[in-house]
């Protein structure tokens, strides 16, 4: 009986540990890499995507950017544990279920595994690996107290990995409007983010914008990202010859985007949530109406 007890403690303890690492690394911000990876190939490539050495660099190029992404999410947390005592204290970490040094080790083994994937995709795409760990770390540790500059950095790194894909199929050219959308929208979400995070940045003396520059004008600057996600949207019909299908799908996407500022006008901290909810289901439909490209 007591073996038993112990052996029944130790899987419930292995459960508990197995489920805070999946949380840790947020699986549906993690998706969203994997998924923009395949739709970059796509819309660079088309069918040639399907080939069998294509698709076997691409599922590379999506490992790796995947992991590199979850690790990312390791070490936010990692240098955020005293922010999300107050702001999430249910994460894996200020509710103990993992320690810091666990963290730190999920985040150094998918680096590397993003990483060495990499390699047996491109050199090309090495650098780009190396570049996005080095970077992603700096925004954990340093540049998410600072105002904009963290906003920016996640942007831009967050749409980077449509052009992870594209490189494969040999350039970007043709998913520049799906670099655009991407970028403007991540943007969106983190300033709103940024707005969410407000007690517990305040405590640590964090530098964000909502700090520095005030709830209000932040919420604004959101909005005109918002705005100009949506204005972005009609241009691949009119000069990339997408077809009603898209436009049936971006509909959609732009009425989810609107609501999304609406909610947001509302100034409340719960509307403020459910405004990032908003913005990356937005986001995910946005980047599926741009998949429809034809060929």
């Amino acid at each position: 009986m007591p073996e038993m007890s112990l052996r029944l403690i130790g899987n419930s303890l292995m459960k508990t540990k197995l489920k805070g690492m999946i949380m840790l690394c947020r699986p549906l911000n993690t998706f969203m890499f994997w998924i923009s990876v395949w739709i970059g190939a796509w819309l660079e490539g088309g069918q040639t995507m399907l080939q069998a050495s294509s698709g076997l660099s691409v599922l590379g190029a999506a490992c790796s950017a995947t992991a590199i992404g979850a690790g990312s999410n390791a070490i936010n947390d990692y240098f955020d544990i005293e922010i999300d005592r107050i702001n999430r204290p249910n994460r894996p970490l200020p509710s103990g279920v993992l320690s810091r040094q666990e963290a730190w080790w999920i985040w150094a083994t998918l680096s590397f595994f993003g990483m060495g994937m990499a390699v047996i995709v491109s050199v090309m795409h090495l650098f780009i690996a190396v570049i996005c760990v080095g970077l992603l770390y700096a925004y954990s540790r340093w540049f998410k107290k600072m105002p904009f500059w963290g906003n920016l950095m996640v942007a831009g790194i967050g749409s980077l990995g449509i052009g992870y894909g594209a490189l494969i199929m040999g350039g970007v050219q043709r998913v520049a409007w799906a670099l655009l959308f991407a970028f403007w929208a991540t943007l969106a979400r983190e300033l709103v983010k940024d707005i969410q995070d407000m007690p517990g940045d305040q405590v640590v003396g964090a530098r964000t914008l909502p700090i520095v520059w005030g709830e209000l004008p932040t919420r604004i600057l959101a909005s005109f990202c918002i705005g100009i996600t949506v204005l972005i949207t009609p241009l691949p019909y009119l000069w990339a010859q997408y077809n009603g299908i898209y436009l049936m799908i971006i509909g959609l996407t732009n009425a989810v985007f609107i609501y999304a500022a609406y909610v947001l006008a509302q100034q409340e901290e719960q509307q403020t949530a459910r405004t990032s909810s908003l913005l990356k289901g937005g986001t995910m439909l946005g980047m599926l109406a741009l998949a429809t490209q034809p060929f």
